[in-house]
């Protein structure tokens, strides 16, 4: 609080008038007046007063304006230490309630950073940071990371429907990068080799899918052609509409090497601990694909596998007509038909 005081006499730091005597003077609080002398009291929580420069708790609502002044500022330029855990470090302001902002929170300087540490134990099932909506979203999203000025383009993003969008960085002139198909890419940071990088829910299957398919016009974004251009193949909609259907060069699940490989393996299909060794199904750098389950023909489930109703629907055991299989100990291929394991025939 900031406060004037227009005396008419002050000598000595007592209060006088002029003529022939002292000029009898009264305060009222904050201001006293005693024994010729005028001061303020000092603010508390309960009493309204003076601020000084030793610690004091002010109480009531204050409203810090601007005063329509672009350069106006409410700065708190004082610190303190505080230990947040194992580290120590200033701050200068402890809140107990939530800030309310319109405008960004920035760093005090270039070249700083924004921090938020959350103080949680190692034993509370509490997240550390938090960022929810206040109002149920239906459009827009709870969280996004956006590109510096001036592409403020979204980098990361939690849509409303949960779905989680990264992007590539564009260039300073916000156009796309040379390397634009290798930005944005989602890397496991775990360098133990053969580490895992995702996984479903527990006890639930890991479903990937590509959306080649979702596209019903003539020609997809990528480049990829209908079946037949020109409209002679279409496919059928429920409503009876009709829209030409994707036939491309491309599969709804690509995998692909950063540079030329010239021998090992493409793809692994692995059974931890399962009948044989782990792996099952590889392709390797030729496109080639064989088992390494290392199975002789003895071991090899029963053809065709039986099959058993459950309330939970039907399952299979075994394996079915038209799985091809190599038995090490033969040095053959085998396929599975109706009538049991039947080998392949070779060249002669």
């Amino acid at each position: 609080m900031l406060m004037a005081l227009l005396l008419l006499g002050w000598g000595g730091g007592g209060l006088s008038g002029g003529g022939s005597g002292a000029a009898n003077v009264s305060g009222t609080a904050p201001i006293q007046v005693s024994g010729g002398n005028v001061s303020c009291i000092p603010a508390s929580n309960v009493v309204g007063g003076c601020l000084t420069a030793s610690t004091q708790s002010i109480a009531g609502y204050k409203d810090f304006v601007n005063g329509g002044q672009a350069d106006d500022l409410w700065q708190n330029t004082g610190s303190f230490p505080r230990n947040l855990g194992p580290e120590s470090i200033n701050v200068s302001l402890i809140n107990y309630q939530g800030i309310q902002v319109g405008a960004p929170v920035t760093g005090t300087l270039d070249g700083t950073s924004v921090t938020l540490q959350g103080r949680r134990s190692n034993t509370d099932v509490a997240p550390d940071v938090i960022v929810q909506s206040t109002n149920f979203r239906d459009a827009g999203g709870p969280f996004a990371v956006l590109q510096g000025l001036p592409c403020r383009t979204t980098l990361f993003a939690i849509q409303p429907t949960g779905d989680v969008v990264w992007n590539p960085a564009p260039l300073p002139n916000c156009s796309d990068a040379s390397d634009v198909l290798t930005r944005g890419v989602l890397t496991h940071g775990n360098t133990a080799s053969g580490s895992v990088a995702i996984q479903s829910a527990n006890r639930l299957y890991l479903h990937a899918r590509g959306r080649l398919a979702a596209n019903h016009t003539a020609m997809l974004v990528d480049g990829g052609h209908p079946a037949a251009d020109g409209g002679i193949t279409v496919q059928t909609d429920t409503d009876g509409g009709t829209y030409f259907a994707y036939a491309g060069s491309h599969g709804n699940f690509v995998s692909s090497t950063p540079e030329p490989q010239y021998g090992s393996w493409l793809f692994e299909l692995r059974n931890t601990n399962g009948i044989g060794t782990d792996s099952k199904f590889i392709v390797d750098s030729f496109g080639g694909f064989t088992n390494s389950h290392g199975l002789t023909l003895g071991n090899f489930p029963p053809c065709p596998g039986t099959s058993f109703q459950t309330s939970l629907g039907q399952f299979s055991y075994g394996v079915s007509p038209g799985t091809l299989l190599y038995a090490d100990d033969q040095e053959h291929w085998y396929v599975c038909k109706s009538s049991g394991w039947k080998q392949l025939a070779e060249t002669p």
